[in-house]
């Protein structure tokens, strides 16, 4: 039970923006509670089709990722849950070149609970599945 007195704290992803490897199979996303830690408070976490920058192909469910609808919470003074998201066969997107496309989705965070709790601005997390040669490009463009 929250009390009035009580600082249950908001709710909210740790980054906005993350990118997985196709051949990881697995994310694990955190999921922050900020300004407070008192009593259990909960929200809902889902998967939507959205992009995080116009222009990427959207993800297409159940083979480039399963579907999340789950509730996560989190404990008295509990400060970070983990959200575990499964990439199934993310080979689907290979054009007719032989290349891996980018394919983007997101995680939504809505109906905090008690009414008190707030989710926070970082409300959505877009993730995008990159080929393996995509993210050791990007190493190597920023050692430059």
């Amino acid at each position: 039970m929250i009390l009035d007195e009580d600082r249950p704290g908001n709710i909210g992803f740790k980054e906005r923006f993350i990118q997985v490897r196709r051949k990881d199979l697995v994310a694990f996303i955190n999921i922050e509670r900020s300004d407070g830690s008192d009593g259990e408070i909960s929200c809902l976490c889902r998967t939507i089709l959205q992009d995080s920058i116009g222009g990427k192909k959207l993800a297409k469910e159940n083979s480039d990722f399963i579907k999340i609808e789950q509730t996560v919470v989190f404990g008295n003074n509990e400060t970070v849950a983990r959200v575990k998201v499964t990439m199934p066969d993310c080979t689907a997107n290979i054009d007719e070149e032989g290349e891996e496309d980018v394919v983007s989705f997101a995680l939504e965070l809505s109906e905090p609970s008690p009414k008190v709790v707030k989710i926070s601005k970082k409300n959505i997390c877009f993730i995008d599945i990159v080929p393996e040669n995509a993210l050791q490009d990007a190493k190597d463009a920023l050692a430059k």
